[in-house]
């Protein structure tokens, strides 16, 4: 194991996309920082892969979407919506320096990242698990207990602990934090990878109780087919492609009789689903960000980019280290994930008819363009002052 500087002042467990991005912006402020991940670097997670202007945005301001591009990404300049019988396309426009969108697979994206994050002077360990957390006398986090690859357990103390470990994170089990607000449904999601599929931009597909996307990414598409999830009650995985293609067939047989002419690049994967939900994301001397912090139904494709907002907001109120600055992080966390975990609930339903679902992706638009006016200001994906660590913990 890599020999450990402690003290840090930011220890992140969990090296995707919310925690490396978080290592990234702390150690090129000059803060120690430490991330662990329990995986090996470049392993491939579930993920629609689909990346929000907002997320592109922020992977343009901190220099890395050229590196997106060269590992062949395809740029997305036109997303269809197709309900039913009736087509829209929207063609991407300029913005924000950005006129196009990416969806990396996640072996590309989280890679770029956590290099990014080591080159910038985060120590990057991965192979390396999570224990528990440190208190010292007064009860506040103050570091973490971990296991290398080597199986010997190490102290490490640090100022800030952030859980950037998923959905069912045990940071956030170890510091106590409870739900504050939840959801009702659940898509249940059947995710596949096919070659030789051309497709002029991401295509989505909605019927009254079902939905897919066909995504371009690295190495050709994903499509995924997303449903009420008692569907996948009792599925063994051997009839997992009858109930895909059933699906596609409902929401737009065109598209499902185009993809037979295709190539499985693997087999079928399915996600049983988890309602949306938002934690406590913080406390003394710990703090949530990415799914740990709020999941969203994958239905509205925007975990990605609610995680490079959201750690891009902790970075600049770690690194301001001002109480003001750490209640605005958490003040653009409420207003942003309330919002996108309750339209994501209403649409993974699956109850609306076409024409009400068409107004629940108006304001979901409306709330993208919200959040994207909220980066352009300047108030996430970068900062302009870098002051020593001050304050890292919402005592």
């Amino acid at each position: 194991m890599t020999s450990l500087s402690t003290p840090y002042e930011i220890i992140i467990v969990g090296a995707r996309v919310a925690g490396a991005g978080l290592a990234l912006q702390t150690a090129r402020a000059g803060l120690r920082t430490l991330v662990i991940d329990r995986d090996p670097p470049g392993r491939d997670t579930l993920s629609t892969h689909a990346m929000m202007r907002g997320g592109v945005m922020i992977l343009n301001r901190w220099g890395l979407l050229s590196r997106i591009e060269e590992l062949d990404t395809p740029a997305i300049r036109q997303t269809t919506f197709h309900y039913g019988e009736a087509s829209f396309p929207v063609f991407i426009k300029e913005r924000g320096g950005v006129d196009a969108l990416y969806s990396p697979r996640r072996y590309v994206l989280d890679r770029i990242l956590a290099e990014a994050a080591a080159d910038a002077g985060a120590e990057v360990l991965h192979r390396t698990r999570f224990e528990d957390v440190l208190r010292d006398g007064r009860g506040r986090v103050c570091g973490i207990r971990m296991t290398g690859p080597d199986g010997v357990s190490h102290s490490v103390s640090g100022s800030l602990v952030v859980g950037a470990d998923g959905i069912d994170s045990r940071v956030a089990a170890a510091c106590g934090s409870g739900i504050l607000h939840q959801g009702r449904n659940r898509s249940g999601v059947i995710f596949s990878y096919w070659k030789n599929i051309p497709l002029d931009g991401t295509h989505w597909f909605y019927g009254p109780q079902s939905a897919a996307g066909a995504i371009p990414t690295n190495g050709g598409c994903c499509v995924f087919t997303s449903f009420r999830p008692e569907r996948l009650e009792g599925i063994k995985p051997s009839a997992l492609p009858r109930l895909f293609q059933e699906v596609l067939s409902e929401v737009n047989p065109d598209f499902a009789a185009y993809l037979r002419h295709g190539s499985l690049d693997g087999g079928y994967i399915k996600f049983g689903g988890r309602s949306g939900f938002m934690r406590q994301i913080s406390g003394p001397g710990w703090a949530l960000v990415g799914d740990a912090a709020c999941f969203k139904d994958p239905i509205t494709a925007h975990g990605m980019t609610d995680a490079l907002r959201d750690a891009s907001e902790l970075a600049r109120a770690v690194v301001r280290g001002t109480p003001q600055a750490w209640q605005e992080w958490e003040s653009g966390h409420e207003r942003f994930a309330r919002a996108f975990v309750d339209l994501s609930d209403r649409i993974a339903a699956y109850r609306m008819p076409l024409p009400e679902l068409q107004a629940a992706h108006k304001d979901l638009s409306r709330l993208m363009n919200e959040e994207c006016d909220y980066i352009e200001r300047g108030e996430a994906g970068s900062f302009a002052e870098q002051p020593a660590l001050a304050m890292a913990v919402n005592d």
